[in-house]
């Protein structure tokens, strides 16, 4: 089964590599995209730039194919992806994915939202969650996207007790969730579809949501302060 991982974040596939060996699963290549030329996420190219001798090590080691493109839906890319014949992608990137990309893999590309779907879709849904006193929905979901913006079929949410983690910064939350929740939602998607062959999901009611947008600071402080009250 060819199982192909996109990444800008080449350190989180290190660690993703090594959840599938635990179920005897091994990606048949990985496509790491360099940060784009106009990115003011300095952290990220940082990261990016750390991270890839790591896993150039680590995909020599295990026979797999790495290859580095410049962008998630150049033409290259979607070639590339194409010659591959994928079963599934498993994605980690952070950009609206179109519809040639998709289409490369026969059972699509998974993607895990930090935010819990339908609920709330966009970015910082885990800081509105809290901010909106929705304590339950604090967490991931895992989901076959489509070209919108976080309105694919629901694989799988898995949401974490928000009064065992606190006190706790936001980004403490936000490794803890990466620890515990997200790079798991990957191994199961992965299981279900090499146990049944197909990845069983659901259809989303948009209406029961809202879209996010980034949040203000000062908006971030006062989630700040909630997660600092025992």
């Amino acid at each position: 089964m060819n199982i192909v991982i996109v990444t800008q974040k080449p350190i989180q596939v290190l660690n993703l590599i090594y959840l599938l060996g635990g179920i005897d699963v091994f990606p048949s290549a990985i496509i790491a995209v360099k940060p784009g030329n106009v990115s003011t996420d300095h952290g990220l190219i940082d990261e990016y730039t750390d991270s890839i001798s790591a896993l150039k090590l680590q995909c020599n080691i295990l026979a797999i194919p790495l290859h580095i493109v410049e962008k998630v839906s150049s033409d290259e890319t979607i070639n590339l992806l194409m010659s591959l014949k994928i079963d599934l992608i498993l994605s980690l990137v952070d950009e609206i994915l179109k519809e040639n990309f998709i289409k490369t893999s026969i059972h699509g590309v998974v993607s895990a939202h930090g935010g819990i779907l339908p609920n709330y879709r966009g970015v910082d849904c885990i800081s509105w969650s809290i901010l909106n006193n929705d304590d339950h929905r604090v967490g991931i979901t895992a989901q076959l996207i489509d070209t919108g913006v976080d309105t694919g079929e629901i694989i799988d949410t898995q949401t974490i007790n928000l009064s065992s983690v606190k006190p706790c910064t936001l980004n403490e939350l936000h490794r803890k969730i990466f620890y515990k929740c997200k790079l798991f939602s990957f191994v199961r998607a992965v299981e279900m579809l090499v146990n049944n062959g197909n990845i069983n999901s659901k259809k989303q009611n948009i209406l029961e949501g809202k879209q996010y947008f980034s949040m203000h600071h000062r908006l971030r402080e006062i989630v700040e302060k909630k997660l600092n009250i025992i």
